[in-house]
């Protein structure tokens, strides 16, 4: 269901949390280091890997423990290599992969507002979604196109939400007293690429971080760590530098506003 922006329900800080697939760790060490500042988020809007972090934070889970859920969880060995017909991996794997952790069914019921994003094939545009079963959402959140096969809803096919605005801004603007963006996207220079596979990578990369350029304008405070670039998208052996990454950057910013 679409969230209409003009709502008349108004928040105090709302938090915006990008795609990044293991670089959402990131965000987990930004969102501690908000936390430890007395900085708590009111509404969340995610997609992606931001998806599943709002997801678990909404849940009552702590940084900390999003973060041994990270550790613990390797997102990719749960993915069903296969040739179908609209992508190479079968995506409903990431929605039984969290649903253990997740302490409600469906988006409405988690204490905490949360907006979840995905991009729909169909109309070419954003779908926000605030209601609906949760790890059919995050799942469809969370299916980068070609990748993963789209998830249907409702007669229509969606896929990750980076495709589209990967720092979902827009479910909050006008919501909110203060806009908080966490972008674990940066990129950095590279002299030489290696292969198809880095191109690959990179061109997705591109255009991705080419949507949070525009949505980053909408943000009060934009947090994005330029160390996390250092590392691939899929590079599980750097999460703990990716937590580190984000609550290092995220504490230097805090530091710069005069946040004690």
């Amino acid at each position: 269901m679409k969230a209409e922006t003009d709502s008349k329900k108004q928040y105090g800080t709302g938090l915006v949390l990008s795609g990044g697939a293991y670089r959402g760790m990131g965000q987990v060490g930004a969102l501690k280091a908000l936390l430890e500042r007395g900085i708590k988020p009111d509404v969340i809007s995610g997609t992606s890997s931001g998806a599943l972090n709002a997801a678990l934070y909404a849940s009552g889970y702590s940084p900390d423990e999003m973060a041994e859920i990270w550790r613990k969880e390797p997102f990719g060995k749960v993915l069903n290599l296969h040739i179908p017909k609209f992508g190479f991996l079968k995506s409903n794997k990431i929605g039984e992969l969290v649903a253990p952790y997740l302490k409600y069914k469906r988006l409405e019921d988690l204490p905490l507002p949360v907006f979840l994003t995905a991009s729909c094939l169909n109309t070419g545009e954003q779908a926000i979604f605030e209601e609906g079963d949760l790890v059919q959402l995050l799942t469809a959140c969370c299916s980068v196109p070609v990748i993963f096969e789209p998830v249907e809803i409702d007669g229509r096919q969606y896929v990750d939400g980076g495709l589209v605005s990967n720092l979902p801004v827009e479910p909050l603007r006008g919501r909110c007293n203060r806009i908080i963006g966490v972008s674990v996207n940066p990129i950095p220079v590279k002299e030489r690429l290696d292969g198809l596979r880095d191109i690959m990578y990179r061109t997705i990369w591109m255009g991705i971080e080419g949507s949070v350029h525009k949505t980053r304008e909408m943000c009060d405070w934009f947090i994005a760590p330029g160390e996390i670039g250092e590392h691939g998208f899929v590079e599980r052996s750097a999460l703990d530098v990716f937590f580190k990454a984000g609550y290092e950057d995220t504490c230097r910013f805090l530091d710069e506003q005069g946040v004690v």
